[in-house]
């Protein structure tokens, strides 16, 4: 072949690999879109928890901010007692909450940070005492998410 040829079928692909891409990228946010908009909703009313939403392994309680890992069928009624559970306690669990991200970043102050929401996990993970509390204040855009083990702060995620 010749060189003008062969260089010629390079700049081709050299071009055509980002449309190609830009293209993949338009076609997957398309979908992406449309599978949100056009999902089906499964939506229960739940004697403890109320009016509550199953989307994408997660039901989520629509009055106020709980997740519970689950299948479609609902949350396990051990989930739900789990939930009790720390409803009950849930101010000593946020002092708990607030004292370890003190302690882990010290030039926050975490006093002014308010409760965004409860994450309860599998069956599994609720045996262990493993759930997670989000939290964040108005003045910022970070949200912190504190892991609980057996009943103690054990790890944080921040992120916005």
């Amino acid at each position: 072949m010749d060189i003008y040829i062969i260089s010629a079928i390079v700049l081709v692909i050299l071009f055509l690999i980002p449309i190609v891409y830009l293209f993949f990228f338009i076609g997957r946010c398309v979908y992406l879109a449309l599978k949100e908009r056009y999902r089906k909703k499964i939506i229960k009313n739940d004697p403890i928890l109320g009016e509550i939403e199953y989307y994408d392994g997660y039901w989520t309680a629509l009055d106020y901010s709980v997740s519970i890992e689950s299948t479609e069928d609902g949350p396990a009624e051990e989930q739900k007692q789990f939930y009790i559970s720390l409803k009950n306690e849930i101010d000593g669990y946020v002092t708990m909450a607030k004292q370890y991200l003190a302690e882990q970043i010290t030039e926050e102050d975490f006093s002014r940070h308010e409760m965004l929401s409860i994450s309860i996990g599998s069956i599994d993970e609720i045996k262990n005492s493993m759930f997670s509390l989000q939290f964040s204040d108005s003045d910022s855009d970070l949200i912190y998410d504190v892991r609980f083990e057996h009943n103690k702060p054990v790890s944080f995620l921040a992120g916005d």
